[in-house]
């Protein structure tokens, strides 16, 4: 993000408005990643479910196997990244 490193190159004498500008950049950063995950989620979860199910593989299983995949995606760090960043904003 293009913007969030301009922002965070000025934070060496920030004011408020640099603060409000790089929270907005932080927020909207998450809202990108909560997104994606959400989209990757929708798009895997029906196959995965059905597939455990002919496989006869617990439903419980088959949840974690797809929350796995999502969390390891490059995508959940950066989304973890801003929410830490985040709380220190606020």
């Amino acid at each position: 993000m293009r913007e969030l490193r301009a922002h965070i190159s000025a934070l060496d004498n920030p004011d408020e408005t640099t603060l409000r500008k790089v929270k907005a950049s932080v927020e909207r950063g998450e809202r990108y990643a909560n997104q994606f995950t959400e989209d990757i989620i929708n798009v895997f979860q029906d196959s995965v479910a059905k597939l455990g199910d002919k496989l006869h593989i617990d439903r419980h299983s088959v949840n974690v196997f797809s929350e796995s995949f999502v969390r390891s995606h490059l995508i959940f760090q950066f989304s973890k990244c801003l929410d830490y960043c985040s709380s220190n904003i606020r």
